[in-house]
């Protein structure tokens, strides 16, 4: 099937069905549309971290829908089909797709016009969940993904809250905010479309405090800080902490205060300890608020219209092993829908660096110069299409979509850095294809 031919329309289905192609194709096209109601990462049969376990659907999906973000306008083309009924319709003769991004089928001697899949609106994109979790590898960039998030979502007119759950001071100074975070919000940054971001930090000790008060045990509360046994207290049941903290999120979520919860979560291992705690708790517990708040957050976890995860790596090896595997844990073990996977710090293969030095630049260059320059530029070039290579890998490993940030130059992440990242980020979005 000819690349320019969106998978989504009635030209996609016209050619496979009527053009001769074979049952892998269907299998493509089924696989896209049985997106929405399978999980984003295994076939309905179940399976395994190989393609060979995913099934059919998922297979095809995988080798035909798994790439990174970057959208062309379709060249002019004509391509003749098979007559044969079409979905209810008459017969198709012929397919003309035109340079403005439409094509028109003739059916029966009248033409109907079959618009590409629309573009995403990046209001609804920050708005398909209300909680987004930024997991990812420690030291890949989490906290400044999440600032970028929040100032992207921000310049769209929402109200966004960033929440920091580790105290590392990145998040805020990535927001331009001096200081640490505390329990008290504080507003960040105020958009001139009316968007905002405002910043906190969650901590378990500080969630228990809120939760005792407001069950009424405002005297427990005070008698623990002054025996100095909150902390104990917080520790005494597994999964109590991490529940905490969800609760609480999920309190903020349902206030509607903000449009879009952006939390800057722990490094992979602990986010996965922090999603899949509720449901251990409230299969413990055997009634009672503890197990009521357990449940209830394991239902926001669940419901991808309430909460889904984004995964950040890095174009290198071990980063991109590490996403592939909180992945699947993510999905299999805490039941939170996956969102896009961002690739920050990527830099695409230049291919002014694929070229040797010329003969004419390297005579003007003393020998040791010219050879050092040469090193220079095979490196640089190594490094960079190892880069593509990884990213190629995470797009087979994973059916997910893809987003890159750029790598920038600077000591610290600050506000205007982040600004840079978010407008990256706004264009890859404005340029993907809706999907569900």
């Amino acid at each position: 099937m000819p690349p320019q031919i969106p998978c989504a329309s009635r030209i996609f289905n016209a050619y496979w069905r009527h053009s001769g192609a074979t049952a892998h194709d269907a299998q493509i096209a089924l696989a896209s549309r049985s997106r929405a109601a399978r999980s984003s990462l295994r076939s309905g049969a179940g399976g395994g971290k190989k393609s060979s376990a995913f099934g059919p659907l998922q297979a095809a999906w995988r080798c035909h829908s798994s790439t990174t973000t970057a959208i062309a306008p379709p060249p002019p083309i004509a391509l003749p089909l098979r007559s044969g009924t079409l979905l209810g319709l008459e017969t198709v003769q012929r397919v003309k797709t035109s340079d403005k991004a439409s094509e028109q089928d003739f059916f029966n001697g009248r033409f109907v016009t079959a618009r590409y899949p629309p573009a995403v609106d990046p209001v609804a994109f920050f708005e398909r969940s209300t909680v987004l979790v930024v997991a990812g590898k420690g030291g890949v960039g989490k906290s400044t993904v999440s600032a970028s998030i929040a100032v992207a979502a921000a310049s769209c007119g929402l109200r966004v809250l960033a929440v920091e759950l580790e105290g590392r001071g990145e998040l805020p100074r990535a927001l331009g905010l001096d200081g640490t975070l505390t329990w008290d919000e504080r507003e960040a940054i105020e958009d001139p479309s009316e968007g905002s971001v405002t910043a906190r930090r969650i901590r378990p000790d500080d969630a228990l405090v809120e939760w005792l008060g407001a069950h009424a045990l405002g005297p427990v509360v005070r008698r623990l800080r002054t025996s100095g046994a909150l902390e104990v207290v917080a520790f005494a049941i597994p999964g109590i902490r991490e529940v905490l903290v969800l609760g609480k999120l999920k309190a903020l979520e349902r206030t509607g205060d903000f449009d879009l919860v952006v939390v800057d979560a722990p490094a992979t291992g602990h986010a996965i300890t922090l999603l899949t705690s509720p449901a251990g708790l409230s299969g413990i517990a055997r009634g009672g608020p503890v197990r009521r708040n357990a449940e209830e957050v394991t239902q926001m976890l669940g419901d991808p219209a309430r909460c889904r995860v984004v995964l950040v790596t890095l174009p290198r090896e071990l980063a991109v092993d590490e996403t592939i595997e909180a992945a699947f844990e993510v999905e299999d073990r805490a039941g939170v829908k996956l969102s896009e996977v961002i690739v920050n710090q990527y830099v695409a293969p230049d291919a002014a660096l694929d070229e040797p030095l010329s003969a004419e630049d390297a005579a003007v260059l003393a020998p040791s110069i010219a050879d050092a320059v040469e090193a220079s530029r095979r490196f640089a070039s190594s490094r960079q299409h190892a880069a593509a290579d990884e990213v190629d890998r995470l797009a087979q490993a994973l059916p997910l979509r893809q987003l890159t940030l750029p790598r920038i130059e600077a000591a610290r992440i600050g506000l205007a850095e982040t600004r840079t990242l978010a407008g990256a980020l706004l264009a890859q979005i404005r340029g993907m294809e809706a999907s569900p």
